[in-house]
């Protein structure tokens, strides 16, 4: 089975398992990690980093839905199987492929295939140290499973979000046993993107009323002598305006590249445009006024 995730990240098994003294298993009502072939002491010291304590409750971040396969391992037959294909390796090692489908093989249809589900994941507060597996065989699995299909089928990227994994007490034939099942606790990357769309959408409109001061000087215009300013969109798009004696005058005290933003303007029967009031978001000063000087800016 191929995982989306480099061998070297992996740090090792997170269980709500173990073994007696007899080998027999024993369900646990918290999560926990030990020594085995996958997980070391270094893991263990980083997993009791952040829970010091038996909890029943992880906060994870998902790297993929729960991976379920069809498992049997014993003396004479080791089998594997998903998505309806299965490799096995019997006698002396020699390795088979075949169907794995529960109505046509004689070992599931006996009881002696496993349903086994894994959830590959990282642990809040230690996201960048790796990847952990939680594994089970209990009914948790279609819990899981269905629940993280459901959060895809409405949107979420279950791989951007936080999850809680809990171990919640059922009752079982035995007994009481810990079911594990999955909640999303915040829906982070929607409301990150639907900030930062925000914040975009005001910027681009910010951005679209920003212009560029290029250039101004003195003109006669219907009888009067006027400040006629040339601006530069971003796109590169002139506009070309007039100041009147009710416009604000602080852009004639500034030097070209200076920035505005338009908030107000008016036009005479001839659509020529006057600028009334705007705001300076970058200011260059210059010693002379366009009204006191004779030259173009």
């Amino acid at each position: 089975m191929k995982l989306p995730f480099k061998k070297e990240e992996f740090l090792g098994n997170i269980r709500s398992g173990n073994r007696r003294e007899n080998n027999s298993p024993r369900n646990l009502s918290y999560f926990d990690v030990h020594l085995d072939n996958y997980t070391s002491e270094f893991s263990i010291e980083l997993f009791n980093s952040i829970y010091n304590q038996n909890t029943s409750i992880l906060k994870i971040k998902p790297i993929n839905n729960i991976f379920i396969t069809y498992e049997i391992y014993n003396k004479d037959i080791k089998c594997q199987g998903k998505n309806g294909k299965a490799v096995r390796i019997v006698n002396k090692g020699q390795k088979q492929e075949g169907i794995c489908k529960e109505e046509e093989c004689e070992l599931c249809q006996k009881g002696k295939c496993s349903k086994v589900g894994r959830l590959y994941f990282r642990l809040s507060g230690i996201e960048e140290r790796g990847i952990w597996c939680y594994s089970t065989r209990s009914r948790g699995i279609e819990y899981i499973e269905k629940y993280l299909n459901l959060m895809i089928e409405k949107g979420t990227d279950i791989t951007k979000n936080y999850f809680e994994l809990s171990l919640n007490e059922k009752n079982g034939k035995s007994g009481k046993v810990y079911v594990p099942d999955i909640k999303l606790i915040k829906e982070e990357s929607r409301e990150a993107n639907k900030n930062s769309n925000k914040k975009e959408n005001q910027k681009n409109k910010s951005s679209d009323n920003c212009y560029k001061y290029i250039k101004g000087q003195m003109v006669e215009y219907d009888g009067q002598k006027i400040p006629k300013l040339i601006f530069v969109k971003r796109d590169g798009k002139e506009k070309e305006v007039y100041l009147t004696k009710e416009s604000k005058r602080e852009i004639l005290k500034l030097k070209p590249g200076t920035v505005i933003s338009i908030t107000k303007i008016k036009k005479d029967k001839n659509n020529t445009v006057f600028l009334e009031d705007y705001n300076v978001l970058k200011s260059v000063e210059q010693n002379k006024s366009i009204e006191n000087s004779k030259k173009a800016v």
